[in-house]
């Protein structure tokens, strides 16, 4: 008998206007990464949206609403405490309630260069919701040298992937630490990274040298997700 599997919906990837092609590609590397350690990198297609806007997604210079990447950022900044920041919730709210959900049920990533904020936080580089999506920042590692900055996106995309996919499990009792979420504390990419870039220098660091993203416990964790 065949295994039903879980959660398997599609990933729709959304770019702010402005964010390199080589970023682009990591952003959709580290994705695909994290389904193969899940086990359903051959079960879920990831769709590259780009700098996704729907035709007539303007009427008199005006964005429509759910009609672009453009009106969702637009939102965050709309909402936003102040102007040179977006307001991560407000994105993730409007991401919730697009119709495009209904159409086609979908786990949504939308990646800014912009920085972004949450509440009772003067910055985050990344919010997810289980079970929903996530929007990032690379804004924090823009001034990095390029290498390493690379390293450091693909280390933040898979661990707000990681948090859409269920890590860390409320189930799980050990190794784990409550900061700002369900964050894992062992050598792995859940692990909370309150320095920013300097936590995630390491990490990505001590992936590259261990060769693993997760740790065992957060590899079954992921598994079990879709189980």
């Amino acid at each position: 008998m065949a295994t039903i599997r879980k959660h398997l919906r599609p990933v729709f990837v959304m770019f702010q206007d402005g964010i390199s092609q080589v970023q682009i590609e990591v952003v959709l590397s580290s994705i695909n990464m994290v389904l193969l350690n899940a086990g359903v990198n051959n079960l879920i297609r990831v769709t590259n949206f780009g700098v996704w806007r729907n035709s007539g997604y303007q009427k008199n210079g005006k964005l429509l609403p759910y009609q672009s990447v453009d009106w969702y950022i637009a939102r965050g900044f709309q909402e936003s405490r102040n102007n040179h920041q977006a307001y991560v919730r407000e994105i993730l709210v409007q991401l919730w309630n697009e119709p495009w959900q209904i159409e086609t049920p979908h786990y949504d990533v939308v990646v800014l260069h912009s920085d972004i904020y949450d509440d009772n936080c003067n910055f985050v580089i990344g919010s997810a919701i289980k079970g929903f999506g996530m929007v990032i920042s690379i804004n924090r590692f823009e001034g990095l040298e390029h290498s390493i900055q690379i390293e450091c996106i693909k280390t933040e995309v898979m661990h707000e992937v990681g948090h859409v996919f269920g890590l860390v499990p409320n189930t799980r009792t050990s190794n784990i630490t409550e900061s700002l979420g369900r964050h894992c504390t062992n050598q792995c990419v859940m692990r909370q990274g309150l320095a920013v870039p300097h936590a995630w220098i390491r990490y990505s660091k001590e992936r590259l040298s261990s060769k693993q993203a997760f740790c065992s416990q957060c590899q079954q964790d992921l598994r079990n997700y879709f189980r």
